[in-house]
C-alpha cells in the first residue's frame, strides 16, 4: 500500500510538471486560453487524484501508521499545486489583459432578413449557451461578454458571429438559424418578394460601415448597452427606427439615448 501511495504522489507531480512545461509550447486564441494553460484542466486533474485518494482510503479502511504521512503529503500536494497555479494564473491574466481583469458586458441585437426575423439556434442540453465561455448568447438575443479579455479586438461584433458559427462582413453575413441551419445573405441577393437586398448594420439607430470591427460598448446593462440591428433588405437609410425589444420594454428610444464616454486601454467610446 505504501508503494501504491508513493507511486501516486510521484505520478501526480510528474503529470503536473509535464503539462506545465507543455503549456509554454502551446498557444490558444488571444482571448480563450489553450487547454494546457486553462486552470480548469489542473482542477480536473486534482479532482481525479482526490478520487484516487478516496479509493485508497476506502480500500485501506484503517491505514497503517507508515502510510498516513504519505497520504497526508499527497493530499496537500494535490490541493496546493492547482491552487497556487490558479492564483498565479489569475493574477498574471489580470495584469496582462487589456480589460485589466474580469468584465461583464452586454449588448442586445436582432437579425432581420427580407422582412423575417432570424432566430439564432438554441443551445443544446447540457449547454445553456451558443458560443464560448467568454463570448456567447443564452437564447435571449443578448451578447454576453463574461471574463478576462486579453485583447479587446477579440470581442468585436465579427468575433461574436464567428463563435456562434456564422460570419459577417461589410457586404453580407451567414447566421445559424433555429430550424434552418446556416443561412447566408450577400449584397445583390434577391428576397422572396423580388427585391434586391443589401446589408446594413445599425448601432443605436445609426448605420456603421465596418460591422465586423465594431467593438461593443462596455456596459453591463441594456440599455444603455448597445442595441445592434442587422438588416438585409432593399432599403438604404443611414438610420433605423427598428429597436431591440429590451429597449422598447424600458421605453428607451434612439432619440433620447445618451451614453457616457468610456476608455478601456487604447480604445474609447464616445
Amino acid at each position: 500500500m505504501y508503494r501504491f501511495v508513493r507511486a501516486g504522489l510521484i505520478l501526480f507531480i510528474l503529470l503536473m510538471s509535464s503539462v506545465l512545461v507543455f503549456a509554454h509550447d502551446t498557444e490558444g486564441t488571444e482571448s480563450e486560453p489553450s487547454l494546457w494553460t486553462d486552470p480548469v484542466l489542473y482542477i480536473k486533474i486534482a479532482a481525479g487524484f482526490l478520487v484516487f485518494l478516496t479509493v485508497v482510503l476506502v480500500v485501506a479502511k484503517s491505514p497503517k501508521e507508515e502510510i498516513k504521512k504519505p497520504l497526508f503529503i499527497l493530499l496537500i500536494v494535490v490541493v496546493l499545486l492547482p491552487t497556487l497555479y490558479l492564483a498565479g494564473h489569475t493574477v498574471y491574466e489580470n495584469l496582462q489583459s487589456e480589460s485589466k481583469g474580469p468584465i461583464h458586458w452586454h449588448a442586445d441585437y436582432e437579425v432581420l432578413a427580407c422582412g423575417e426575423r432570424l432566430d439564432l439556434v438554441n443551445p443544446k442540453f447540457p449547454s445553456n449557451k451558443i458560443g464560448s465561455a467568454l463570448f456567447h448568447e443564452h437564447n435571449d438575443d443578448r451578447i454576453h461578454i463574461e471574463g478576462t479579455v486579453m485583447h479587446l479586438h477579440d470581442i468585436d461584433f465579427g468575433s461574436y458571429f464567428k463563435v456562434i458559427g456564422g460570419n459577417i462582413s461589410a457586404t453580407g453575413f451567414s447566421y445559424p438559424v433555429e430550424g434552418k441551419g446556416l443561412v447566408s445573405y450577400e449584397n445583390g441577393k434577391q428576397c422572396p418578394d423580388g427585391s434586391t437586398g443589401t446589408l446594413k448594420v445599425y448601432v443605436n439607430g445609426k448605420r456603421i460601415e465596418n460591422p465586423a470591427e465594431y467593438l461593443i460598448y462596455p456596459h453591463a446593462l441594456v440599455p444603455p448597452g448597445d442595441c445592434i440591428i442587422v438588416l438585409f433588405d432593399a432599403s438604404n437609410s443611414e438610420t433605423t427606427d427598428v429597436t431591440c425589444e429590451s429597449w422598447t420594454a424600458r421605453d428607451w428610444s434612439y432619440g433620447t439615448y445618451h451614453r457616457n464616454p468610456v476608455e478601456v486601454g487604447e480604445y474609447s467610446w464616445q
